[in-house]
Parts: C-alpha cells; structure tokens; sequence
C-alpha cells in the first residue's frame, strides 16, 4: 500500500503536471487565436482594398462618362487635337528608356478621334526610331478615351489619353 506522504507526493506531482499541460494547451489556444486574428485581418485587408479598387474604378468610369456626355464632340475633338500635339512635344520620354522585345511586330494605337495626317506620321517616325526599326501599325478609335490616344507595344502599355490622366488623379499618381 502508499503511504500517506507518498500519495500526497503523488497528488503534487499530478497537480503540477496537470498545471503544466493546461499551461501548454492554453499556450497553444493563444498562439492558434493570434494566428486567426492575423489571417482575419489580412482577408479584411484585402477586402478592403478590393472594394477600394471596385469604387475606384466605377468613380473613374462614371467620371469619364459624364465628360464624355457632357463635353461636347466638337470641344473634345480640338482638346484631343491640342491633347496629342502636347504629347508629341514631349517626344515619348517613356519609351526611349524602355526595353521593347525584338518579336514585337505591330504597335497597336487607340486614339480617341482620328489621327491628323502629320500626326500620324510624327508617331510613325518617332516609334521606328525608338525601336530602330520599321513596325506595323495598326490604328482604332475609341471615344471612351475621351481625348487622346495609348500605344500598345506588345504588352507594354503608353497610355496618354484624359481617362488614364482621370485614373491616375483618382487613385492619387501623377
């Protein structure tokens, strides 16, 4: 039989280690509760910014929109005349300092009105001697740009038009 002392020993140690695994399993809830709490808040995060980007980009459709409907054709025509002469000035900074692959066949230009003649033929020129090479181009007109134009070159991108400019203000780039 166990004495007393050893039976009251026995009680202790059971005691503590009792003491011990409810330590480790409350140790273990706090760590798994930390760990949902930040897996919470990263999806809430990236709820958020989704619907921020959701507002942002239905802000700028309506915004472009609305100038499109409010401003009339005639107006929006010489300001995208005005809008592409000024970037033509400023001669495609952007593209001389990028790299553009050799298996890029056909620059796509979006414009919001037709090209002029002398336009045309500056971007032409500009683009051959940026790549140092004659390419294809092919043009479209889209009116959701409100004025002005972007250039597609394979999967890079030179959006100059007023619904880019609208974007970027929007969500705070210059």
């Amino acid at each position: 039989p166990i004495s007393q002392a050893e039976a009251q020993n026995l009680k202790i140690k059971t005691a503590e280690q009792a003491a011990k695994e409810r330590d480790a399993m409350i140790a273990a809830a706090r760590t798994q509760a930390t760990e949902i709490i930040q897996q919470a808040d990263k999806a809430r995060n990236a709820l958020l910014a989704e619907i921020e980007e959701r507002i942002l980009k239905g802000a700028v459709k309506k915004a472009s929109d609305l100038l499109q409907e409010a401003l009339p054709e005639t107006f929006r025509h010489q300001a995208h005349a005005h809008w592409v002469d000024e970037l033509l000035k400023e001669g495609f900074g952007q593209l001389d300092k990028m790299h553009i692959p050799e298996n890029v066949s056909e620059i796509k230009i979006i414009s919001a009105f037709p090209l002029h003649e002398e336009q045309r033929k500056k971007i032409i020129k500009h683009l051959n001697e940026s790549l140092g090479r004659d390419i294809a181009v092919k043009e479209e007109v889209d009116s959701k740009l409100i004025v002005g134009l972007a250039i597609h070159i394979g999967s890079l991108v030179l959006d100059g038009s007023l619904k880019n400019t609208i974007k970027g203000k929007a969500s705070g780039t210059p």
